[in-house]
């Protein structure tokens, strides 16, 4: 019998710098202004090689392959359909609008389909390039009709609508040729949620009393009032960690898992700090604020492997390269959301 593989804990690490960074987003930026946007797809290029190439696991850093022309393909196709519409618009002002926003609602899942198969298909870890097998008809039900949904149940489904939107994404994903898994439960999503409108309903309590006696006494008005600011911080930060940690808490790849553990106060002090940055720097601090929040993020998530990674790739790239993979299409375009 053979001996049982060890669970391995591998971490994330970011490895890059804002300095570094800064350097290549603000050449990117120049010449993107220079060129009047033309140069976007290379700086995009480049801006990714960067954070792809600096973002390890298990020592090992991630890759970007994507070609810049398939990406300003992808924008003059966009730009097209969309020149196109508004000249309908034009000729035909009273159905322009229901044309548009037809076109728009088929087009749609298309292009959620072709822009995430894109981005996994141009991403590598160890020469195995991840990929994308969701179809129109599931980003359609996904990214049309549940958001739908949820807007007219006044918000009720919204999580429902985000736990479909995770699984629809993860279930699609593939490293090789394994699906990810996604596991976590409906009521996951919906308990987050009342514990956040909990809080929401003790924030507004407070900004009422704070109105009430605050028109009295001015002191009592400011210092409520950063308070109330600091409290509105801790409940954002609160919802962005507990549903990034529900996201990958819920991650499996065959045997093996992520854990996550963002924490609210954390969250909450690097979203400060960095509102602060861009501010004193007038938005030149957004490279190193990139650099802060994938470091931190990074250093939160940790790969659990239950089997031997090495042998894993392996037994996948000769099954990819038996199916022969495919690494991209002319029809798949990233059009840079």
């Amino acid at each position: 019998m053979s001996e049982q593989q060890p669970t391995r804990e591998l971490t994330f690490e970011f490895r890059g710098t804002g300095i570094e960074y800064f350097k290549i987003w603000i050449i990117n930026l120049l010449l993107t202004i220079v060129t009047l946007g033309i140069y976007s797809p290379w700086a995009k290029v480049r801006n990714n090689k960067y954070l792809y190439n600096h973002l390890y696991l298990d020592d090992y850093n991630f890759d970007y392959h994507a070609q810049p022309l398939n990406i300003l393909l992808g924008r003059v196709i966009a730009l097209g359909v969309f020149m196109i519409l508004v000249g309908i618009g034009q000729v035909y002002p009273i159905w322009g609008g229901a044309i548009f926003f037809v076109v728009i609602l088929v087009l749609a899942p298309w292009i959620v389909v072709s822009s995430f198969s894109f981005r996994n298909r141009n991403s590598s870890y160890k020469n195995l390039r991840f990929d994308f097998t969701g179809d129109y008809k599931g980003a359609f039900i996904t990214f049309g009709i549940l958001p739908l949904a949820g807007a007219i149940s006044f918000g009720l489904l919204m999580p429902l609508v985000l736990r479909q939107i995770r699984k629809y994404v993860v279930d699609n994903t593939c490293y090789g040729t394994s699906s990810f898994e996604f596991t976590a439960a409906i009521n996951d999503y919906f308990m987050a949620f009342l514990k956040i409108l909990g809080m929401g309903f003790v924030l507004a309590v407070g900004a009422g009393v704070l109105t009430t006696f605050g028109a009295a006494v001015p002191a009592i008005a400011f210092i409520g009032g950063i308070a109330m600011m600091a409290v509105y911080l801790l409940i954002y930060a609160y919802y962005v960690a507990t549903i990034e940690n529900l996201k990958w808490n819920a991650s499996w790849l065959r045997t093996n898992y992520f854990t996550s553990d963002l924490k609210t106060v954390e969250l909450a002090t690097l979203f400060f700090t960095n509102a602060l940055l861009m501010m004193v720097t007038l938005g030149l601090a957004f490279p190193a604020i990139k650099v802060r929040v994938a470091a931190y993020k990074a250093s939160r998530i940790v790969f659990v492997a239950c089997e031997d990674l090495d042998t894993f790739i392996a037994n996948e790239q000769k099954q990819a390269e038996a199916v022969g993979q495919e690494l991209g299409e002319v029809f798949d375009f990233d059009l840079g959301f």
